[in-house]
């Protein structure tokens, strides 16, 4: 079994088991200067398995700093269902989270025993723009 993350700003489930992604692949998120460092988005996760594999699978989603520090988020967990028919599962898991500062922080998915992946992200604070 294999697992594979991106991030996203939007998701949606269509009705012929594909999925619809908005402003796919962030890896960086700017904020304002003076602002709090809230981000609301989407991780997609695909996942492949072998014959054998199908069902569902309990998983869970940690968020850490680079450093793999923890800094308050709470994990998440579910499940997903891995169709027997071509093994291949893909699911969005909206959240929304507030962090402490900015820098490089690691979203990392796990089917205990089975597969992870993980995804960074780099927060950053642009600096003032001069208005004329």
């Amino acid at each position: 079994m294999k697992a594979i993350l991106l991030m996203a700003d939007g998701f949606s489930n269509n009705r012929d088991n594909t999925i619809s992604v908005l402003r796919s692949g962030v890896n960086v998120v700017n904020f304002e200067s003076g602002k709090p460092l809230v981000y609301s988005g989407w991780l997609i996760v695909y996942v492949r398995a072998d014959p054998g594999e199908s069902g569902e699978q309990m998983f869970t989603l940690k968020v850490v700093k680079q450093s793999g520090e923890s800094f308050g988020a709470p994990d998440m967990s579910g499940s997903l269902i891995v169709p027997s028919s071509d093994g291949i599962a893909q699911v969005g898991i909206q959240f929304g989270l507030q962090f402490p500062e900015v820098g490089q922080y690691k979203f990392i998915f796990e089917i205990p025993g089975k597969c992870h992946d993980a995804w960074a992200v780099l927060l950053k604070v642009e600096p003032p723009t001069a208005r004329g």
